[in-house]
């Protein structure tokens, strides 16, 4: 056997990593995240030093997990849970919700849940070490849906609060009302919110939204737009987005229907996605040639731009496609001010939308050779 980093997940929303030794021993070892802390596993048979991790520290080693010890069971299967929620969220499968507990009210991003994502869900739950278990009575479904929100939660937050966006009205009244502080509160470090008569209310209120939200589907038409992304090693690429007709802030981006994902097109419009794009983008393509740009001719999503063919776009074929009303998102390091750069609205995914999540695409099976330590296949 050899020497591993296991995590395992507890009841009051804080993580236990430790180094499980070839000789089965547990302890600390020369972990530095976290906080010291003395860890009880019913399958350890006692109490063993650990380090306790809060969801964002949790977040952060699963994001840059370390190069020794290696991981095991326990830990590769938290961090394929880290990935789905990062997946779902990048892709809209959030949305706000409040919550009352302990005396007061919480400002959530609740995790929105089709039938592909509880089944990737189900999946990982499966394959759950026993001891990944422990705090919930080896529940591995218990553990996988305590978890899972968490993470969903924390990640929307820091991603909006590392993008410096605020939900909320900049001019905020004396008197706030309830809407104003569940707004703040969404982009908060903290979720708990100020005390306010008007939560009860506003929490119906979401309730209906998110329900009717989640309950219809509209027919509608798949719009086409650009978005000017810039990659690691400061290259640029263009890649292709559908937004709803009738809802512009709803979009996805085009390589969804190549992924085998076209299931969340379905699930927020009837229509036909991939026969909009690939008519709009024939329309476009003398506008596009122009400069030298072309996509995949059998599954379009993206084009990588040199950087000339780049100035010919902003010069050329930018006011072109601005007569023709198609969205063009230009990234921030390329202009001061949006508007010096022509772009316009930016889709982006709905905060109602869903996923047909994939499962997620790690090894999960341990290699210790103890049944309490493995994960199921």
């Amino acid at each position: 056997m050899e020497t591993t980093l296991e995590l395992v997940w507890q009841q009051d929303a804080t993580a236990i990593l430790f180094v499980r030794d070839a000789d089965g021993a547990l302890s600390a070892g020369d972990l530095e995240l976290g906080k010291p802390a003395v860890a009880k596993l019913a399958l350890a048979g006692g109490g063993f030093p650990a380090r306790r991790l809060d969801v964002h520290e949790l977040i952060r080693v699963a994001d840059a997990p370390p190069a020794a010890p290696a991981l095991g069971g326990s830990v590769r299967v938290i961090f394929a849970l880290v990935e789905l929620a990062h997946r779902s969220i990048a892709e809209g499968l959030v949305h706000p919700d409040l919550d009352h507990s302990g005396g007061w009210w919480h400002a959530f991003w609740g995790a929105t849940l089709d039938q592909s994502v509880q089944a990737s869900l189900t999946k990982i739950a499966a394959a759950l070490p026993a001891v990944s278990a422990d705090a919930f009575g080896g529940d591995g479904d218990a553990t996988v849906h305590d978890l899972y929100p968490v993470l969903v939660d924390q990640i929307a937050r820091d991603r909006l609060r590392a993008d410096g966006v605020r939900l909320a009205n900049a001019m905020r009244p004396v008197r706030p009302a309830a809407l104003d502080l569940f707004l703040e509160g969404l982009t908060a470090a903290d979720p708990v919110l100020p005390r306010h008569s008007g939560y009860t209310a506003l929490d119906r209120r979401l309730a209906g939204w998110v329900g009717g939200g989640l309950g219809q589907r509209t027919t509608t038409r798949w719009k086409l737009g650009l978005h000017l992304d810039e990659r690691a090693g400061d290259t640029l690429v263009l890649e292709l987005w559908l937004q709803a007709e009738d809802d512009p802030t709803l979009g996805l981006p085009a390589s969804l229907l190549w992924s085998g994902d076209t299931d969340v097109f379905t699930f927020l419009r009837d229509g036909d996605p991939r026969r909009d794009l690939i008519r709009q983008l024939t329309e476009l393509d003398p506008v596009l040639a122009d400069t030298g740009i072309e996509f995949d001719p059998a599954e379009p999503d993206e084009a990588e731009l040199e950087p000339d063919t780049v100035r010919l776009f902003l010069r050329n074929a930018l006011p072109r496609l601005e007569e023709r009303g198609i969205p063009v998102l230009l990234p921030p390091p390329g202009c001061a001010r949006p508007a010096e750069c022509g772009s316009t609205s930016r889709p982006r995914a709905s905060r109602r939308a869903a996923r047909a999540a994939s499962s997620p695409r790690r090894s999960w099976r341990g290699s210790t050779g103890d049944s309490r330590w493995e994960t199921s296949s």
